[in-house]
């Protein structure tokens, strides 16, 4: 295939993909919404609340009038990569 057949509707991908997510290219607003905003985004800012008072979060009291905090593969409790959340702010790390 010719590269000037593929420029073109890279471009045109590009420009829609800027397009449609203009808030978070230049108003610098945080990429949050449906499942990451209701179900996520509470739960990894109560993980990393937990760490910065140095306890090991085992239980969430605050979703269901308690819940299994640890014991949830989906919080990533032990993940590696969350120490990104201890170099930069809150919002820009999720």
């Amino acid at each position: 295939m010719p590269k000037g057949k593929i420029f073109f509707p890279l471009c045109f991908l590009a420009v829609v993909i800027i397009f449609w997510f203009n808030k978070v290219f230049f108003q610098n607003q945080l990429f949050v919404f449906m499942d990451l905003t209701y179900y996520f985004y509470p739960l990894r800012k109560f993980l990393v609340e937990s760490y910065k008072s140095l306890t090991i979060p085992l239980w969430n009291p605050y979703l269901h009038c308690g819940f299994p905090f640890l014991a949830n593969l989906q919080e990533g409790v032990f993940y590696p990569l969350s120490i990104i959340y201890f170099i930069f702010p809150f919002d820009k790390a999720f």
